[in-house]
């Protein structure tokens, strides 16, 4: 028997509510851990804010800061290295998509161990990652002693930031590996039969059908690899010895550290608008092929 359309609405309106209720733990949390922190930061970022002031912690609304921001060479010189940083992403790209479709191959024995292995830096900690590629890079380090040079990885600034985007391509790829695997497992395999059937060889099968039905897939890690890259922090903490490859987020951390806290406002938004523009076209993209 058919619900009449009172119990259907009252239906409707308990599963609304419930959703709301499982949902209202992530909302609070949304709203007191990043809503209102924007909103104070914004604000925070027009005046001459002082935590440290025992009296009125805000004198004056200003532009300043956005000034400071705007022509500080080494904010610049931090965005650049930031933005060359990105080359890695690419590189990554590519070898997770060409390891991940090896491991999705059946016949490979051994399938799940080397899954593990490729997938164990993107479980490991960050800052204990970094710490081992730093004791490689270093001057006496692995490296050196393998290739027999001297070279100072992480000092010399010609040489810093190249060494920083191979850490970044090592620890990337698993991560890009898994993504891609699960969308090559949601291929249809009728597809792969057909092909088959029409004498196409694994280069065409890999060309014209999974790379094209992993392209949703590319624009997600495209576009969270543009936004995980441009706030990269923690290498610079723990490996860099060198200021000429240190991020712009690091260079917001540094004002954090004098105590300017407007600057930090400032720039944090500033850098925010241009993940924001980068970020803009790949994920209109992505909401489009949805």
């Amino acid at each position: 028997m058919a619900l009449s359309k009172t119990k259907v609405s009252k239906l409707q309106r308990r599963e609304d509510i419930t959703g709301i209720v499982y949902a209202l733990p992530i909302i609070i949390k949304c709203v007191i851990f990043t809503v209102v922190p924007t909103i104070f930061c914004f604000i925070v970022s027009f005046t001459d804010y002082n935590m440290l002031a025992s009296g009125n912690r805000i004198t004056k609304f200003t532009l300043e800061q956005y000034i400071d921001v705007f022509t500080s060479e080494n904010f610049w010189r931090a965005m650049y290295n930031t933005l060359y940083y990105l080359i890695g992403l690419p590189i990554r790209l590519v070898l997770g998509f060409l390891i991940a479709a090896a491991l999705n191959n059946k016949s490979l024995k051994g399938r799940t161990a080397f899954r593990i292995i490729y997938y164990l830096p993107a479980v490991s900690s960050a800052v204990a990652i970094a710490l081992v590629w730093k004791w490689i890079f270093n001057t006496d380090g692995v490296l050196n002693q393998i290739l027999g040079t001297n070279i100072s990885w992480l000092y010399d600034p010609n040489i810093v930031k190249n060494s920083l985007i191979l850490k970044g391509i090592w620890g990337g790829i698993g991560g890009t590996m898994l993504m891609y695997l699960a969308g090559m497992q949601n291929i249809n395999e009728e597809l792969y039969e057909a092909a088959d059937l029409d004498g196409a060889s694994s280069f065409v099968k890999l060309t014209k059908i999974t790379l094209p039905l992993c392209s949703t897939m590319t624009g997600y890690l495209v576009l969270t690899g543009i936004t995980g890259g441009l706030a990269a922090f923690s290498d610079n903490y723990t490996m860099i010895a060198s200021d000429s490859a240190n991020t712009v987020v690091y260079w917001i951390y540094a004002q954090f550290k004098g105590g300017n806290y407007p600057l930090v406002a400032a720039g944090s938004f500033v850098v925010g608008i241009i993940i924001f523009v980068l970020s803009l076209p790949r994920f209109k993209r992505l909401v489009r092929d949805n």
